[in-house]
């Protein structure tokens, strides 16, 4: 018995298969987990942390990106969406659309949008913007100047 196979039989991926092909690649997992572990040895040799541990972080480390897809799967069974609620993304807030009275309407006139300037952000109507969503208070000042060069 080699030493690799003393090492495999203590801690090992293989499951019981009549499949050739999966017997394989247990045996290449473990392998590979073994050699990983020996690398990280090298280049960590303070650590100490165990073959057993270094290999289940491991198998973490490499499921991780699927269980991540899987937790944002809806139609998953109960019991597998209560073991993947741990992995799923953190939920990003969606900011509501705020809708407010236009501000060159006022409040009396009740007249609400959720449409905004692109320039100072205040809400305004249709009645009071122009098709670039520009409120006519920022809009008016262009004007002013032009005026005031035909009156010269």
């Amino acid at each position: 018995m080699t030493l690799v196979s003393m090492v495999c039989a203590r801690c090992s991926t293989s499951r019981n298969t009549r499949r050739w092909p999966m017997v394989v690649f247990f045996r290449l997992l473990d392998l590979a987990a073994i050699n990983s572990y020996k690398i990280f040895k090298a280049h960590n040799p303070d650590s100490t942390i165990v073959r057993r541990i270094y290999t289940f972080n491991l198998a973490l480390g490499l499921m991780r990106e699927n269980l991540n897809y899987r937790a944002t799967i809806a139609s998953l069974p109960k019991e597998i969406k209560v073991f993947l609620e741990k992995y799923k993304p953190p939920a990003e807030p969606i900011p509501p659309s705020q809708s407010r009275a236009c501000v060159l309407c006022g409040k009396r006139k009740n007249n609400r949008t959720s449409t905004t300037c692109c320039q100072c952000g205040n809400h305004v109507c249709k009645n009071h913007s122009t098709k670039t969503v520009q409120c006519n208070s920022c809009v008016q000042p262009e004007s002013d100047d032009q005026e005031y060069f035909e009156d010269v």
